[in-house]
């Protein structure tokens, strides 16, 4: 299970968004994580998700994928990389379909499913509509997150190449995982982020919208490089 390679994009934003998916060591990344869930729970409390038929909907899915991150957040802990895997897949389910129903779907689709006579579409169908909303940031990051969701697809349903992986290892647990599982915490930090993007903007407060950014940024956002000192020339002015 690794984070495949994507195109090279040319643009300074799609560079650093692509970055904010690149893991710390495991145990930094629950480390980040649980200052970052202590953060966001913050800025949304006094967020109305009851306004409207809509609201209700997009903003419960998108509570159950915050609740899905701390699940696997849990299950990580307890070395448990399998099922959290399975989690990623249930947060990113949920995430999706909660910015599919706020931003494509239609009245009648939204009040349909509150009735239960409808579900949600199929994820080919919520995939190709989201396509183009801006929802991802840039597109080499949303190239990154949907190739690391493709790639836990045989993990979380039991799949072939999961079976095989374990008995070519030798092994019958799921310690071959490991590798990926910082990939793993901060891919899911970074739905959890998107998330809450989806849920304050839906309120139009700007100013939250940046104290959010700025929370997600502090903690996970790389540092500029610095320009490597010159540190001969200044040895030679020293003894000019």
């Amino acid at each position: 299970m690794t984070l495949r390679n994507i195109g090279h994009e040319s643009t300074a934003g799609s560079h650093a968004g692509v970055q904010l998916l690149i893991p710390q060591p495991l145990h930094d990344e629950l480390s980040l994580a649980a200052k970052w869930i202590a953060q966001r729970e913050g800025l949304l409390q006094d967020i109305d998700l009851r306004a409207s038929a809509r609201k209700r909907v997009f903003g419960t899915f998108q509570l159950l994928s915050l609740e899905h991150f701390e699940g696997l957040l849990a299950l990580v802990s307890e070395a448990a990389y399998a099922p959290a895997c399975s989690i990623y897949k249930a947060q990113f389910d949920a995430f999706t379909r909660g910015a599919w129903y706020r931003r494509c779907a239609t009245d009648a689709q939204v009040l349909g499913f509150l009735r239960a006579e409808q579900r949600p579409p199929s994820f080919a169908a919520i995939s190709r509509d989201l396509s183009d909303s801006g929802l991802w940031g840039d597109r080499a990051t949303k190239l990154a997150v949907m190739s690391f969701q493709t790639s836990l697809c045989d993990v979380s349903h039991g799949g072939r190449q999961e079976v095989l992986s374990r008995i070519k290892a030798d092994r019958l647990d799921d310690a071959h995982l490991l590798p990926s599982i910082a990939k793993l915490v901060r891919s899911g930090a970074y739905l959890s982020m998107l998330a809450c993007r989806e849920i304050v903007d839906s309120g139009k407060n700007e100013r939250q919208m940046i104290r959010l950014r700025n929370a997600f940024d502090a903690l996970y956002r790389p540092a500029p490089k610095r320009r490597a000192r010159r540190v001969r020339r200044h040895i030679a002015d020293a003894f000019a």
